[in-house]
């Protein structure tokens, strides 16, 4: 910031402005001027309201002001924006299989997986109960196993797989390799995958799964599963309107 002011000592404003334009980068120019914007808003509470910083505390000020800025606005870019925070459809001639995990204290695990085309348009659904109390990293892995038993039951080729479980995810695309049970699951997860024409691992925040999550939470009898074909249950219709409005088909 020293450097950026010291160089104007010899030009007036509008050359010194212009030579910054020409010479640093559009992070450096916004740096300045909000630094600049705070000296002009002290200026004016001197004047108007005549509250005055010693000259020592004006730049001290000024340099705190901006990095509180910088930082809310770091923050706030790093924060999803609403539409990135929707589901997306697939590619075409791609399934999506969204899948969840959910682990209930006593009462085992259940699974949940939701297919939909590239339409948005629901395609199955499927609930599993096991009275195994798997961990929860375990069970995500697991729910990412029903999902690709059920495209390949049904014989799908192209699938775009998301799961909210990041290492999960980065374990399956190879990101990371861990010697653990989980790691060797994931192993034997991608050779399964092979059956099938091309497997898409994505991860996704919550929100772009909440239909998996909603199907993991459903009632099924102990170490079954229930499936739903073309028409999804009740519960599911809000949020499948909510991902894909205009292409989803209501139910009568």
């Amino acid at each position: 910031m020293d450097s950026l002011v010291g160089r104007g000592e010899n030009l007036t404003s509008e050359e010194w402005f212009c030579e910054l334009q020409e010479t640093e980068s559009e992070d450096q120019l916004g740096s300045l001027l909000v630094a600049l914007w705070y000296l002009w808003d002290q200026r004016n509470c001197h004047l108007w309201n005549k509250n005055k910083l010693e000259e020592w505390e004006i730049l001290p000020r000024a340099s705190e002001w901006l990095h509180d800025y910088l930082t809310k606005q770091m923050k706030s870019q790093s924060e999803p924006r609403e539409e990135e925070q929707r589901w997306k459809h697939p590619t075409a001639g791609s399934v999506k299989l969204n899948v969840d995990a959910a682990c209930f204290d006593g009462q085992g695990t259940r699974w949940g997986v939701v297919a939909r085309d590239q339409n948005g348009q629901f395609l199955f659904g499927a609930v599993k109960r096991s009275q195994t109390q798997w961990n929860p990293e375990e069970a995500e892995v697991l729910a990412v196993d029903f999902g690709l038993e059920m495209a390949r039951r049904i014989g799908m080729g192209e699938v775009e797989m998301e799961s909210d479980c990041q290492g999960i995810i980065q374990q399956l695309r190879r990101e990371e390799r861990r010697e653990t049970e989980v790691g060797l699951m994931c192993e034997e997860i991608r050779i399964k995958a092979l059956a099938l024409v091309r497997v898409c691992w994505s991860w996704v925040g919550r929100n772009k799964n909440k239909s998996a999550h909603k199907m993991a939470h459903l009632e099924c009898n102990w170490d079954s599963e229930e499936v739903w074909d073309n028409n999804p249950p009740q519960i599911l219709v809000p949020l499948l309107r909510e991902d894909a409005t205009e292409n989803f088909a209501p139910i009568d």
